[in-house]
């Protein structure tokens, strides 16, 4: 059965496995997609672009590649950006919400979910967890956040400027918390990777150890972050969509059918606290099953079923704005996987 809904990518940390060393930030808002890329310069420097905010068209992304000059470093006072630079184009078709083929000056490339943890972009999203995505102090623009927590793992990387206006990047992580709401640990740099147009070279630490960062949130949306001469600034969520989608804006009542090596239907709720209940059923092997999970506040699905399925997974993403779902299921430890979609009723 083929796929009549578009593709809903999830939002969080995406790369090329094959191409260690540079990746993307993606996070999806009712529909719209803002990406950033972090890879290096002909000289070895990390330096960074960005595409959009834009909004998809079917499965597939598009919007030019952008360069920002000038703004604020890490530890420096604040002033905004002083310029852009066109470095092309970009364009990303999803063959599912964690697959797809990306097109841009440095050629054609397979991108999929970057694991943080070893199972963790299949993993349940605590409603209570720190959003995946975009995150930025509203009162110094120019400079920004991506954070993504996976089974309780965070990998954040932030994305300034050098003294002399460089873009350029620095990551935090992974690492677990330190306390219930807090993480600990060093800004470190990378340098001499692969450039946009280059071919793959693996990445090399420069710089372990950049100043201290310390990450504490207040709660899934709002958190401060200390910076390595002591200031603190506060975070909270990037809207760049509509709204920023939440848990509660997805519950409601969901049907729709999977195929592959087996097919049926399926029909579950999810309610205000972001957990997923409900039941599917084999045509193949008239058989009745139950699934449970989670929906993130970006619209994450991770269900995994009982019963005559056995521990079957389903992972995919709702689309915030037409409440439309899509994703892929399979067994682990087996050839058995397929597809899902459905629509809220």
């Amino acid at each position: 059965m083929a796929n009549v809904y578009a593709v809903v990518p999830q939002s969080g940390w995406w790369w090329n496995p094959a191409e260690g060393g540079r990746g993307f930030a993606l996070e999806v808002q009712n529909g719209t997609i803002y990406l950033a890329g972090y890879l290096y310069d002909p000289s070895g420097r990390a330096t960074w672009l960005a595409a959009g905010p834009a909004a998809m068209s079917g499965s597939t992304f598009s919007a030019p590649l952008i360069t920002y000059l000038g703004g604020q470093s890490l530890t420096g006072t604040y002033h905004p950006v002083t310029g852009t630079m066109n470095s092309g184009n970009v364009s990303i078709v999803f063959s599912d919400p964690s697959h797809g083929v990306m097109t841009w000056p440095g050629g054609t490339v397979p991108i999929e979910r970057f694991n943080i943890v070893a199972g963790g972009v299949n993993a349940p999203v605590s409603p209570t967890a720190p959003q995946t995505g975009w995150w930025w102090n509203p009162a110094e623009g120019g400079r920004g956040y991506t954070i993504e927590v996976q089974n309780g793992t965070l990998y954040m990387a932030g994305y300034m400027y050098d003294a002399a206006g460089n873009p350029t990047w620095y990551a935090f992580g992974p690492t677990l918390p330190v306390s219930t709401d807090t993480y600990q640990g060093v800004w470190q740099q990378y340098g001499n990777g692969q450039t946009l147009t280059g071919l793959f070279k693996p990445a090399q630490m420069v710089n372990a150890n950049v100043g201290n960062v310390t990450l504490k949130f207040q709660s899934p949306t709002v958190a401060s972050l200390t910076m390595p001469n002591g200031v603190v600034i506060p975070l909270s969520r990037f809207q760049f969509g509509s709204s920023i989608p939440t848990v509660a804006s997805f519950s409601g009542n969901y049907s729709g059918s999977f195929s592959g090596a087996d097919n049926g239907t399926f029909s579950v709720s999810l309610g205000n606290d972001g957990r997923i209940i409900g039941t599917g059923y084999s045509t193949v092997y008239n058989l009745t099953f139950t699934v449970s999970g989670t929906v993130s506040s970006s619209g994450s699905v991770s269900m995994t079923s009982t019963g005559y399925a056995g521990s079957a997974t389903f992972s995919g993403s709702i689309d915030s704005a037409n409440g439309s779902v899509t994703g892929r299921w399979s067994v682990p430890n087996t050839a058995y996987s397929g597809i899902f979609s459905g629509l809220k009723r």
